[in-house]
């Protein structure tokens, strides 16, 4: 490894959540707002949100708000991190890129004290096409080229992005610059979801001997956008401690951090690794 993994001192509880967003920026922070209020309530210290958090495009001709580094929804969300005292990963916000028509689509972690201490830009960008989708999201996003790993309270946090999902060697990166949870908020179709989804995140939380969050859009979002659900909690095993099904709700499941370093003691895959792959990766917080 590049970097020795950081562990949190002792086992936390995180939550994930699953939404259900769509055009209405309002509906969707009401939405995500409760939802944090019922993950803190349940004792959750840190809670991942899904991508596209505040906004779900179902029309690519319609201009997306812009929500990251300055808008009152986003000031909304670091004040419920306050309130509640819980991190936030928020799955994503449309960030500038200077092109209007194709912003960032942006992972934020945000302290329990309503401060950013990190942001991943997605870099892979999704393309699907069948008998009724036509989806590429290089139409309406500008993609970014940096991965990045976030120090927090909880250990080092590798970040991701939905279709990032597909592409191993981003996950082999960050957990090579220390990451020991992996976080992966989607917006998964449901065709792709039923096909693939369980299978990449385990395959994601065992090669890689890592805890996997997944939070994942669910049910029918207008037009013909339809998101899959069943966000995840994964162990470094391979075991599923939570899943949800395709209807909001909130996850919750305790993390220990001796289970990853126990697993990597015992099974030292990652040292035994024989091909290195040069990354560059960004560690913040």
């Amino acid at each position: 490894m590049l970097h020795p993994p950081e562990y949190a001192s002792e086992p936390f509880k995180t939550a994930v959540l699953q939404m259900n967003c769509t055009p209405d920026v309002e509906a969707n922070l009401a939405q995500a707002l409760e939802l944090i209020r019922k993950a803190a309530d349940l004792g959750a210290q840190v809670a991942l949100l899904p991508e596209n958090t505040l906004y779900l495009r179902v029309d690519e001709d319609e201009l997306a708000p812009l929500f990251f580094p300055d808008s009152r929804e986003f000031e909304a969300l670091k004040k419920a991190a306050r309130e509640n005292e819980m991190w936030l990963i928020i799955g994503s916000l449309t960030e500038d890129s200077g092109d209007r028509n194709r912003p960032y689509n942006t992972c934020v972690v945000v302290d329990s004290e309503g401060q950013v201490r990190s942001s991943y830009r997605k870099i892979h960008l999704f393309s699907l096409k069948t008998a009724t989708i036509d989806l590429d999201e290089n139409r309406t996003i500008c993609a970014g080229d940096t991965p990045v790993v976030a120090r927090t309270d909880f250990g080092s946090i590798g970040l991701s992005i939905c279709y990032d999902l597909r592409f191993p060697e981003l996950y082999r990166g960050l957990v090579d610059h220390g990451a020991t949870i992996l976080v992966c908020p989607a917006a998964f179709t449901r065709k792709t979801g039923k096909m693939h989804w369980h299978h990449l995140l385990k395959s994601r939380a065992v090669e890689n001997q890592s805890y996997v969050l997944a939070a994942a859009q669910c049910g029918h979002h207008g037009g013909n956008r339809n998101s899959y659900g069943h966000s995840l909690i994964i162990d470094p095993w391979g075991k599923v401690l939570a899943e949800a099904g395709d209807e909001p709700e909130v996850l919750l499941a305790e993390l220990d951090p001796a289970v990853v370093r126990d697993f990597r003691t015992r099974l030292p895959s990652l040292s035994d690794v024989k091909m290195e792959l040069p990354w560059p990766v960004k560690i913040e917080g």
